[in-house]
């Protein structure tokens, strides 16, 4: 869990800079998965134990909108077109959920933002149902494979430049990155 297999931008990484640093100095001992919890006593997976004040588990959150219908808000993001609209009612649009491995958010979800508002505008076309189910189907496997050695866990994972191209030209935008 520690290291994995996969290439650079391929994998969700602690953007804390302090972490490294930490552990170069023995001060944080990076552990693979727990195996067992009894009392302050942790085993990990590679056999060792230690005892424990506090455990503090940062295991993520869950994307809910409990104000929408099952069949709009409880979906997977890497099952909308381009991660935004609902490909069965695109007229409902989800900005700000991917998340890149590095890069801004803000500047993901400004593009999102500029290719929902074209969309809305008339100024783009968004392709027909068919076509648009067939594109999550291969946006998903697309990003399914880029971080099939990582982060499976996490929905919406991009590397910034790649989604960022693939929206900015789908909204006619050519964000000027330098």
């Amino acid at each position: 869990e520690w290291r994995n297999s996969s290439d650079s931008h391929h994998f969700a990484f602690n953007k804390n800079g302090e972490v490294l640093d930490l552990v170069d100095y023995k001060r944080l001992i990076p552990k693979g998965g727990v195996v067992d919890c009894q009392g302050k006593m942790i085993t990990f997976v590679d056999g060792t134990s230690a005892e424990f004040d506090i455990v503090i588990l940062s295991t993520g959150y869950k994307v809910d909108f409990a104000f929408l219908p099952d069949k709009f808000g409880n979906k997977d993001i890497r099952r909308r077109y381009k991660m935004i609209f609902d490909p069965d009612d695109p007229s409902i649009a989800f900005v700000g959920l991917v998340r890149p491995v590095v890069g801004s958010l803000t500047s993901i979800a400004e593009l999102q933002a500029r290719f929902a508002a074209s969309a809305f505008s008339g100024k783009v076309q968004l392709p027909p149902l068919k076509e648009r189910n067939e594109i999550v189907q291969k946006d998903f496997d697309f990003w399914s494979n880029h971080f099939k050695n990582s982060s499976q866990r996490i929905q919406g994972l991009v590397e910034a430049f790649t989604y960022a191209g693939d929206i900015s030209k789908l909204a006619q935008v050519n964000p000027d990155y330098w």
